[in-house]
C-alpha cells in the first residue's frame, strides 16, 4: 500500500476526476 501522504494526495486529485 502507499504511503499515508501519497494517498491523500492522490485521493485529493481523485476527488476534482472522479470522486
Amino acid at each position: 500500500m502507499v504511503k499515508a501522504e501519497e494517498v491523500g494526495r492522490y485521493f485529493r486529485n481523485n476527488i476534482h476526476h472522479s470522486y
